[in-house]
């Protein structure tokens, strides 16, 4: 079930955004996602929309999507690994297109399996650009 992220929700969270961001970006070193972790706890999510994908109410975390509704920006959408392939991800996209039928979001060139997965969604790479804080090139992906 996809429901609002409530506080209590958000170290789960958290352990979801870091396994699924060290699986989908090996690119990287761990350490960086690692170093990453109070800028997403503080500054991300607060600033979004947060929904989080769950198999019972009270349940751990499997999945969440991260909005912001104000540009129709797709700040996150994170799967724990183990529970990839399964549709979680596809329900998480499909509620936040419902909310921002203009979604679009920005994702790492070399992580080809969210690109892949993107595209799946009906998203198209209209931009490529440098990430200042990485040095990694993105796709800009938007929905037509």
């Amino acid at each position: 079930m996809i429901r609002p992220m409530l506080f209590e929700d958000r170290d789960s969270a958290l352990r979801v955004w870091l396994r699924a961001s060290c699986a989908a970006h090996s690119f990287m070193p761990p350490a960086f996602w690692e170093e990453q972790l109070p800028f997403v706890r503080d500054i991300c999510l607060p600033q979004c929309l947060n929904f989080v994908f769950v198999e019972e109410p009270a349940g751990p975390v499997l999945g969440f999507a991260s909005l912001r509704e104000a540009d129709g920006c797709l700040g996150g959408l994170f799967v724990d690994p183990a529970w990839q392939g399964r549709g979680v991800g596809s329900r998480l996209f499909g509620l936040a297109r419902r909310i921002c039928p203009r979604l679009h979001a920005s994702v790492y060139v070399e992580n080809v399996r969210a690109v892949a997965f993107y595209a799946r969604q009906g998203m198209c790479a209209t931009a490529r650009r440098a990430d200042p804080a990485t040095g990694h090139d993105q796709w800009i992906m938007r929905l037509p």
